[in-house]
């Protein structure tokens, strides 16, 4: 179980879990809309910086940091809450460098959703 403990918080999932009824259903519905609403917001994020666009970015992480604590991705959260402070502030310096961590993270996260769906 705690194949998922790096990106993934066991009590959340495990609250996730509580909630599926047994048959894996919730927690399948809930992974595949994060990955597809996930995506969206990185290539929104991406547009943002290429763009110069602070509002865009900040709309976009503040998204993303929802989706991502509701299930428990807690350092995706907190990824996007700096990007989305950053946005905030109009202050893009630096926000490429967490998008590209952002980015890695998701990929960490996917993993771990897949793994925990297999295991499911």
């Amino acid at each position: 179980m705690d194949d998922y403990a790096t990106s993934l918080d066991p009590e959340r999932i495990e609250m996730l879990r509580e909630l599926d009824d047994g048959d894996g259903e919730l927690m399948a519905t809930l992974a595949r809309e994060y990955e597809r609403d996930s995506e969206r917001q990185l290539t929104s994020m991406r547009q943002a910086l290429t763009d110069a666009d602070a509002h865009s970015l900040e709309r976009a992480a503040h998204t993303l940091k929802g989706a991502s604590a509701n299930l428990g991705a807690t350092h995706l959260a907190e990824l996007c809450a700096r990007l989305q402070e950053l946005g905030h502030a109009e202050e893009l310096d630096g926000a490429a460098a967490l998008v590209a961590a952002a980015v890695t993270e998701l990929g960490r996260v996917r993993t771990e959703l897949h793994a925990l769906l297999v295991g499911a």
